[in-house]
């Protein structure tokens, strides 16, 4: 296990399956990084939201890439990770703990997004501890608590350096 700043650990999980992450938490950089060395697609919910048939065209189009990729990385939707989990998907969770809303408003700020507050993305997904485990119940649920933890953080990569 991987030692953080406050002396908490991840659990290292292989990169495979689905992964639903809120913003900030390093989905895009972690594409970009390993493309080259895992089948990995970053589907990002807001090529989607403004279509009629949201939220069914992107759980259609997620499980249409499920045989595609060995991970694909997408939205933290309460709807879209039930109804995922209903169609018999297993979904991993992977969220920023609430304390860290300072800190991903400061990634927010960084990725200079058009027509999007930094506290808007904030507040669509930095969600305290219980209100996760509320929304995502029944599944597996990963915190990322540091300052210094993205998502690369939870992926045992060995057999991909």
């Amino acid at each position: 296990m991987e030692r953080f700043e406050n002396n908490e650990s991840i659990e290292k999980i292989k990169p495979k399956g689905i992964i639903a992450g809120n913003p900030g938490i390093g989905k895009t950089n972690f594409t970009e990084k390993f493309a080259s060395k895992l089948k990995v697609k970053d589907l990002d919910s807001s090529d989607y939201r403004d279509e009629p048939a949201w939220p069914d065209n992107y759980i259609d189009d997620i499980i249409e890439n499920t045989d595609k990729y060995d991970l694909l990385l997408i939205a933290s939707t309460p709807i879209i990770v039930q109804a995922l989990r209903e169609r018999g998907f297993e979904v991993t969770v992977v969220c920023a703990d609430g304390s860290l809303r300072e800190e991903y408003i400061r990634r927010f700020e960084e990725r200079e997004q058009q027509n999007v507050r930094p506290e808007q993305l904030a507040d669509w997904g930095i969600r305290s501890k219980e209100e996760n485990l509320r929304n995502f119940a029944g599944g597996r649920i990963i915190f990322l608590q540091d300052k210094a933890q993205y998502l690369e953080h939870i992926f045992d990569m060995e057999d991909y350096e």
